[in-house]
């Protein structure tokens, strides 16, 4: 034990010293931001552009295209039996499927047209292949939906660390939100430091700010 003259001594330079090293670590950290914003400012205008187009765009990845092409083969394959059979498929909408979402759409109207058709062989065989591609293209369109919740969060905090926010803020915010609600505990404290950036960003008193202010009002309800 110190004496007490000299334990008072040594609490107060201890206490000095915290301050003084608390200054020095608040100093430092302002600095990296400083440096941190300079340098994010210097991003290509080609590649901001090319972040804000891909954050509005329908990607698909190499993950699932070739069950994503298998699926898109079979609806066509199916729809030609369809039509085959006299079923009424030859509406706009059944033309040209490209995307999953045709296919849903199309297994799932299909559904009472193919019930309603009275040669049993005929009857069970389609409904075989449209049960089968339903459930096939639901769970690929759910692949798809987890890579894209991943990509585009990604992108939106590229978009975030660059300074680089587009006029409207839903195409950075929203994936962000939906990446905390849909993944893993690991990339939640990220994304939200990511959110923590963009309100720091579109607040008043910054300068880089867009013209779409509020985004904390839209942000606060998707925490619940």
């Amino acid at each position: 034990m110190f004496p007490p003259n000299l334990a008072n001594l040594t609490n107060g330079a201890s206490t000095n010293g915290n301050a003084s090293s608390q200054s020095d670590k608040e100093g430092s950290s302002n600095e990296d931001s400083a440096k941190e914003m300079a340098i994010s400012r210097l991003a290509p205008p080609l590649l901001v552009n090319t972040l804000h187009a891909a954050l509005n765009q329908a990607l698909y990845y190499d993950e699932v295209a070739l069950n994503c092409n298998r699926i898109l083969q079979e609806a066509r394959d199916l729809l030609a039996m369809m039509k085959h059979y006299k079923l009424p498929v030859d509406g706009e909408e059944f033309n040209n499927i490209l995307r999953l979402e045709q296919v849903i759409h199309m297994t799932t109207v299909t559904k009472p047209m193919v019930a309603a058709i009275k040669l049993k062989r005929v009857q069970t065989s389609l409904e075989e292949r449209r049960v089968k591609l339903h459930a096939d293209v639901n769970q690929c369109a759910m692949e798809q939906a987890t890579l894209n919740v991943s990509v585009q969060a990604a992108l939106a905090g590229a978009a975030t660390h660059l300074h680089s926010l587009p006029e409207k803020l839903n195409p950075v915010a929203r994936p962000l939100m939906e990446s905390i609600k849909r993944e893993c505990s690991q990339v939640h404290v990220p994304h939200t430091t990511n959110i923590m950036h963009i309100q720091h960003m579109t607040s008043p008193q910054s300068a880089s700010s867009p013209a779409t202010p509020g985004l904390w009002n839209f942000v606060v309800p998707l925490l619940h």
